[in-house]
């Protein structure tokens, strides 16, 4: 929570190396949707070329621990 008494939302998405510019504009589009739910206060975080496991495995043993 932010001092101004508001959530902050981290938005994390990943676009495959090999990924079609379609998958990937849906990609941002959802993420976009997700952000207005949330009340457009999101952080969006779009990582590309980089597989997903690998940073996501970090992420995963970064929160469970």
């Amino acid at each position: 929570m932010l001092r101004s008494g508001n959530y902050q939302h981290d938005i994390h998405y990943w676009v495959g190396k090999d990924a079609e510019e379609d998958d990937s504009t849906m990609a941002t589009d959802k993420a976009l949707e997700l952000d207005a739910t949330l009340g457009s206060r999101a952080v969006h975080y779009k990582e590309n070329l980089i597989p997903a496991y690998k940073k996501g495995a970090k992420l995963w043993k970064l929160f469970s621990t």
